[in-house]
């Protein structure tokens, strides 16, 4: 009997173990993603950035967010972006990463005058097929301010 009472704990301790290394596993592949569309959205890659958009799921308009984005782009160079993750929680397969962010950027119409720019955000993120894209964000908005 102590020997199966023993057998549990020890595949329950490793299951766990197993269980919290995926967790961060996978927090680490949404900051990832996240780093990628900062760098995306910092060199002006649209198609790089919307790799890791997901438009079948994006809980906002679409359209609006790309118009945006391109807007963003044609007003504005980006200078640099500095990102500080918060905190990541889960939701099923679902995480929703909480950022704070500085962003300097000029504007094309005024390219002496550089600009300062920060704010707190949430970006959530749903595992599509083993890749995490962006579903939906909230906060200030970070990409496609116009």
């Amino acid at each position: 009997m102590l020997k199966k009472m023993l057998l549990v704990f020890v595949l329950f301790v490793g299951l766990n173990a197993l269980a919290v290394d995926k967790k961060i596993q996978n927090d680490e592949k949404v900051e990832q993603t996240l780093i990628k569309m900062v760098r995306a959205y910092k060199n002006e890659d649209r198609k790089a950035f919307f790799s890791h958009v997901s438009e079948n799921k994006f809980q906002q308009d679409f359209l609006d967010f790309s118009d945006d984005l391109n807007e963003d782009f044609r007003k504005h160079t980006i200078l640099s972006i500095d990102t500080w993750v918060d905190k990541i929680t889960i939701d099923g397969k679902k995480r929703f990463i909480y950022i704070k962010w500085e962003k300097t950027y000029q504007s094309t119409k005024n390219d002496a005058a550089e600009f300062l720019k920060d704010g707190n955000s949430m970006f959530l993120f749903d595992n599509i097929k083993g890749k995490y894209k962006l579903i939906d964000f909230g906060g200030n908005i970070l990409f496609g301010d116009i």
